[in-house]
């Protein structure tokens, strides 16, 4: 695999997943599912840094609501809108087919509202924990994580690639962003096994 193909397919996927249109060929895309967990530590870094320079600035609280905000503008709330399809397809769906037609609607139902809220609540909540508790490097590792887990259901589940999304992964993509996962997942085990943090009462 050359270089260039390498190069193209992870701009596919940052592309996909984030608000930059570093590249507009759709070919790429299909093949770019192996490098989401490598955009995912990326957005990681944004938020770590960003965590960091408001620190001194706002109270915890204040800086998880601009952490939650910066991520979601930046990821143009991708997974989150997949979340409100997917709760009200099986919320409102009697079938598979009524499960896609509905995932494929326009507009929200409650179902879907209601997991946005609670979502966005629970996020915030849990970034908030971590920045009083000065786990900064888990901020690194959860954005990876939840790309993973994009790459995890296009595999397990291959019925959802049906109709477009980017492609169905090969076993060497798989591996491959489990790899990237793994290693993304080191600092943070390191940092949590050797250095203290406040704890949460």
């Amino acid at each position: 695999m050359s270089a260039d193909f390498r190069g193209n397919r992870f701009l596919a996927a940052f592309s996909f997943l984030t608000i930059f249109p570093l590249t507009e060929q759709e070919d790429d895309a299909v093949d770019s599912l192996a490098y989401f967990p490598l955009v995912g530590f990326l957005l990681g870094c944004l938020l770590w840094a960003c965590a960091h320079a408001f620190e001194e600035i706002f109270y915890a609280t204040i800086n998880a609501l601009f952490i939650v905000s910066i991520l979601t503008i930046v990821t143009r709330g991708h997974s989150l809108d997949g979340l409100a399809a997917t709760l009200d397809g099986l919320a409102r769906g009697r079938n598979a087919r009524d499960i896609r037609a509905i995932m494929r609607e326009d507009q929200r139902g409650s179902f879907g509202i209601m997991g946005l809220v609670l979502a966005i609540v629970a996020k915030y909540l849990l970034i908030s924990q971590l920045i009083e508790a000065r786990s900064f490097y888990s901020l690194l590792f959860f954005p990876t994580l939840g790309r993973w887990s994009m790459v995890c259901s296009a595999w397990f589940f291959p019925a959802s690639q049906e109709e477009g999304f980017v492609g169905y992964p090969t076993l060497r993509d798989f591996w491959w962003a489990t790899g990237v996962a793994l290693l993304c997942s080191i600092p943070v085990s390191y940092t949590h096994l050797t250095l203290p943090t406040k704890r949460i009462v």
